[in-house]
Parts: structure tokens; sequence; C-alpha cells
């Protein structure tokens, strides 16, 4: 069933826009996990810049000096990928944002452990440690009501 506002939309210029990107990245080898844990650690990275206004804008694909909201209002700029003008952490406050910057670096360990496991046991010690404790399976299955 087609909606009357998908009859109105014009795709035609997100098509011309798509197709300049075509292959870019194709060079790129790395998994999705990767270029998850990069990008964290690059967020990780700048955590001393973002009391001096640093906005990790996904609307302009970089990180921007400054922002639309004004200046000192929001301990953490991420610009809303849809609306610039918007901080999508904007609910951050001053004292929760320890807590905010350990769960972001405890995270990003965390998918490097995945990402970058050298063994299948070290593998699933880090799979299941992302579960929390008690996620674990016991090492040996026991043989109880098998003949």
């Amino acid at each position: 069933m087609e909606w009357p506002s998908d009859a109105l939309r014009d795709i035609g210029p997100v098509e011309q826009r798509a197709r300049r990107w075509e292959n870019c990245g194709a060079a790129n080898d790395a998994t999705l996990a990767e270029l998850l844990v990069t990008f964290f650690t690059h967020f990780r990275a700048v955590e001393p810049l973002w009391r001096h206004g640093l906005v990790a804008s996904a609307y302009a694909g970089r990180w921007v000096a400054g922002s639309a909201w004004a200046p000192g209002r929001y301990c953490l700029g991420v610009e809303d990928p849809f609306a610039a003008g918007d901080n999508v952490a904007r609910a951050v406050q001053r004292r929760s944002l320890p807590k905010v910057l350990a769960a972001i670096r405890d995270g990003t360990l965390a998918m490097a452990r995945v990402a970058w496991a050298e063994t299948d046991e070290d593998l699933e010690r880090a799979l299941f440690n992302l579960l929390g404790p008690g996620a674990s399976p016991e090492r040996e299955m026991t043989n109880a009501g098998w003949p």
C-alpha cells in the first residue's frame, strides 16, 4: 500500500547525493565492531574538550567548536543528525557527566575485547562479560537425566 505522503516525496536528489558516495570506504576492511570501537575511542579522546564547547556533529559529520545553543549551557554536546540546533545529549547534567563518561569508557573497553579477541575462549569470555555477572554458563555440562 502506498501512503499519500510517499507520492509527494522526490527521491531524485537523494539518489544523486547517494551516488557520490558509492564505493566510499571500499578499501576499508574494518569490521563494524572495529569501526564502532574506533568511534567511541575518538569520542573518549576528546573528553577534556567538552567543557570548552566541542560538539560532535553528526549533521556536519565532524567535530565542531561551538554550537547553536548558548555556550556553557550543556556539559556534553552531541548535535542531532536531523536537527542541527538540537543537542541529543542535553539530559546529561554536570553531576551525572562522570558516570556517563565512565559508561562510555567501560563500554568501549568491553566492545574492544569482543572485536579483538584472539581466541575463541577470549571471545566467549568477552561476550558473556557484556551480559554481566551470572550470564556465563557452567563450563562442564552435567549429564543428569541422560542415560
